[in-house]
């Protein structure tokens, strides 16, 4: 069972809520200098707008049919391809308040995007779907669980949180906790220094990833130290490596933004062969390092990134491509299916608990079930036998006792025998 992390989430319909745009509204109502009494009518009627938004949410709410058509096609190849966890993933620049967002995202757990092809879907009477037996069991057979994640690019900015600059901050546990999977895209040394020692502490509003760019250069571009690193590890934070990068249209790189959301441009070198090859280049030199930090790949978790059904590959080519960078079969195997299942896990225990309260729970198999029996039992006949060599001992003491008691009644009968002889013979 393969898991895919990222499936990007369209964000071009979002680009109202951006500051810079708020501040350009401003501007030009300012400049129509309308009457005081209209900007009261018109605050009151934005307010309660917000307040209709909260309470009547909907993710598909700006989306076109088209992206929404691009989006389902992605997740029946998935399906195909046999991942059977997937999460949509926002990203989100750190100018933008996550709250802002709520009207939009995330999705509620029983209302996937795709209810049909989600295993935790009910039908119109509200009873449980075919592969959802109402005994917590499900059945993931040509369905896919869906899931949400919110990734914010940070740089420096964020380290001392200044004016208009947004991050995953106590203020915001109620609306963060709605989400499945927090995590960052850091920019510099700074941010991800920040995020390997004071976002990765378990919390509500901790993350559980962090993605890095491995292929707009040859380098990453900061150092990362073991002792940073090992703390986001202790931590239970891993690493992500995206490989959607790899498998775009020729002529398409990402860019990330702290300002923006992410923009797919388009290369204007006419020779796109070139531009692939550097891709894999950069991603060959920086996974190294990745590697090296992350103790052979043991943290590493591995998703595509895909904006369209056609960049996802299937989870043994991503073992043969992983092999080739230096990764062994058994983490490769790890990074698409344990690692990231481990990853929901904990969410699910440090977000949907009471304070979130966390509890590492272990599965026991029936052979460990068997030697730990085996092991209890093995105490208990040697408590038996060592309260068997007490009660010998015991035994033994009382018997003893009873021949001293018996031999001094014996002295006494003497005594008293010899004292009787001795009256009658005077």
């Amino acid at each position: 069972m393969y898991v895919d992390l990222n499936i990007t989430w369209p964000t071009s319909h979002l680009n109202h809520l951006l500051p810079i745009n708020n501040q350009q509204n401003s501007s030009n109502s300012s400049k129509k200098k309308p009457s005081s009494s209209f900007n009261q009518n018109q605050s009151n009627n934005s307010s309660s707008s917000n307040i209709t938004q909260r309470e009547c949410q909907d993710v598909w709410r700006g989306i076109s049919n088209e992206q929404k058509e691009r989006l389902r096609d992605t997740v029946e190849c998935s399906i195909r391809l046999g991942y059977r966890v997937i999460a949509f993933n926002l990203i989100v620049p750190q100018s933008l308040d996550p709250s802002s967002l709520s009207a939009h995202f995330p999705f509620r757990a029983d209302e996937p995007p795709f209810p049909d092809l989600d295993p935790r879907r009910t039908d119109s009477s509200g009873r449980p779907g075919d592969d959802d037996h109402g005994n917590g069991t499900i059945e993931y057979g040509g369905k896919v669980l869906q899931l949400s994640r919110l990734t914010m690019v940070i740089d420096e900015d964020v380290c001392g949180g200044g004016k208009g600059v947004y991050g995953f901050s106590s203020s915001q546990s109620s609306y963060l906790s709605r989400y499945s999977i927090l995590s960052v895209i850091p920019l510099d040394l700074q941010s991800f220094n920040y995020s390997c020692l004071n976002l990765s502490n378990p919390s509500p509003t901790g993350i559980d990833l962090i993605s890095l760019d491995l292929t707009s250069s040859p380098k990453i571009p900061f150092h990362m130290s073991l002792s940073t690193v090992s703390k986001a590890m202790k931590d239970e934070v891993y690493f992500e490596l995206n490989y959607g990068s790899l498998t775009m249209s020729n002529n398409q790189t990402t860019i990330y933004s702290t300002s923006s959301f992410p923009i797919i441009k388009s290369s204007t070198n006419t020779n796109s062969n070139s531009d692939n090859n550097n891709n894999r280049r950069n991603l060959i030199s920086c996974v190294k390092d990745l590697v090296r930090v992350t103790k052979v790949g043991k943290k590493i978790v591995v998703s595509s990134g895909a904006n369209q059904w056609n960049e996802l590959r299937a989870g043994s080519d991503l073992i043969n491509l992983l092999n080739v960078l230096g990764i062994s079969n058994e983490n490769c195997l790890r990074s698409i299916t344990s690692s990231p299942k481990s990853i929901v896990s904990k969410t699910l225990i440090t977000r949907k608990t009471y304070k979130g309260v966390i509890m590492s729970p272990k599965v026991v198999t029936s052979i460990e079930r068997i030697k730990k029996a085996d092991r209890v039992n093995d105490k208990c006949r040697e408590v038996d036998n060592g309260c068997s060599k007490e009660l010998d001992d015991c035994y033994l003491i009382d018997e003893e006792a009873i021949r001293g008691l018996e031999s001094a009644e014996d002295e006494e009968e003497n005594k008293s025998a010899s004292s009787s002889k001795k009256q009658k013979l005077n």
